[in-house]
């Protein structure tokens, strides 16, 4: 098949443009042809005050990438494209473009920003999900993207004009949910159902034997509020027989440095960015890993890559997290923004050893089932072939004149 991705990259590079990557690479390899059209939020830094002013008032609705975009279909005449993130150089204006071009389009839900602008639901400290039973023009009064009426005002106009136009309803053949949870948000905004798919992400790399065992517990992930951290330091406070690790980055880092120095009595040991095998190696020898997040995960790749390592996982009961850990099998499930609970998840590893040690090997058999990359390039390639399928009833009807 002959597949475009459309991508926006973000500022920082995360896990959703990692898998982009990585998908991209899966299908090439499959012996796809796969082309990017992608552009980088990072192109922004450094620019004029007056650049990324029109930046922003073109998140909405972008005509240049709708042309350039255009040229793309025109020369490559792709079988499907597949559509990760438009915010916010692209715009939702492709979904059109790729509509009048008559091109199947394919659409992963990597996060919530169809439904809340900053794409977590997640304001202030805790849940919201203010744009769903108030309108998504909440978001600007709350400035809900990084404090700034103007940074809120351009995404809520984008995701309010996809909707309101009948871009993500019409255009986008197929939707991809990383979750039922995600799937069930897609059908309760009045998606059909047959049109929504639970595919999660997949990874490449699987324990290949046992892995002796350290003594920590890991934390690997963004620095920042909606992840829980500060909540698992409280947690780690009540644990002090616990050598906690914490490896990432982000806004929180400076008051986590300072609450390892204010406690001397707990075992924290900040790792900073990890990444090839350095990261792998802390995976697998963590007793169990932790993602203590507090807002809805769609996912959860860090806790995909444990299991997929042998490493058992605690999680909060938010988002998709439930679905990926299996509690008492390959992880245990905990409550978010409850330093208790989660205490007490992690001491049943903790003073457990054994059954920690168990729920890893568990953890890694139930990866290679559910989260290889083989069952992912069928699942993929499913929706493609079925999206394509259904963009060519829809032409038939249309030249027929069926409603």
């Amino acid at each position: 098949m002959r597949i475009l991705q459309v991508h926006n990259q973000y500022r920082i590079r995360g896990g959703e443009c990692r898998v982009v990557d990585t998908e991209r690479t899966l299908l090439q390899r499959a012996g796809h042809t796969v082309e990017l059209f992608g552009r980088r939020s990072a192109d922004l830094e450094g620019s004029s005050a007056l650049r990324r002013l029109e930046g922003l008032a073109r998140t909405p609705w972008n005509r240049a990438t709708a042309r350039a975009l255009a040229g793309v279909v025109r020369r490559d005449r792709p079988d499907v494209a597949h559509v990760h993130n438009v915010f916010p150089l692209i715009s939702p204006s492709v979904y059109a473009v790729l509509a009048a071009l008559g091109v199947p389009v394919v659409q992963t839900v990597h996060n919530f920003r169809l439904f809340c602008p900053n794409g977590l639901f997640f304001r202030s400290g805790q849940v919201c999900e203010e744009c769903q039973t108030r309108g998504l023009f909440s978001a600007v009064r709350r400035r809900c993207l990084h404090g700034s009426f103007l940074v809120s005002a351009a995404y809520a106009g984008g995701v309010w004009m996809a909707w309101r136009r009948g871009l993500l309803r019409n255009a986008v053949t197929r939707f991809i949910a990383l979750s039922q949870f995600g799937a069930e948000r897609l059908v309760g905004r009045g998606l059909p159902p047959s049109r929504v798919t639970v595919l999660g992400n997949f990874v490449e790399r699987f324990a290949e034997g046992p892995v002796r065992k350290g003594d920590y517990v890991l934390y690997l992930g963004r620095l920042s509020p909606e992840k829980g951290v500060m909540t698992l330091l409280e947690a780690a406070g009540r644990l002090p027989d616990m050598q906690l690790r914490i490896a990432g980055a982000g806004p929180l880092e400076d008051e986590i440095r300072r609450w390892v120095v204010s406690h001397p009595e707990a075992k924290v040991r900040l790792e900073g960015i990890v990444a090839g095998e350095v990261k792998e190696r802390l995976i697998q020898e963590a007793l169990c890993t932790v993602v203590p997040s507090e807002c809805f995960e769609s996912f959860g790749l860090s806790a995909a890559e444990s299991l997929s390592l042998g490493t058992a996982v605690v999680a909060t009961r938010m988002g998709g997290l439930p679905e990926l850990v299996e509690n008492g099998v390959t992880g245990v499930i905990c409550e978010p923004g409850d330093p208790e609970s989660l205490a007490g998840a992690l001491a049943t590893l903790v003073n457990e050893r054994g059954r920690a040690e168990a729920m890893g090997k568990e953890a890694v058999a139930s990866a290679r089932v559910y989260l290889s990359p083989e069952r992912h390039l069928r699942g993929l390639l499913g929706i493609y072939r079925r999206a394509v399928v259904a963009k060519g009833r829809a032409g038939e009807r249309g030249r027929s004149g069926e409603p």
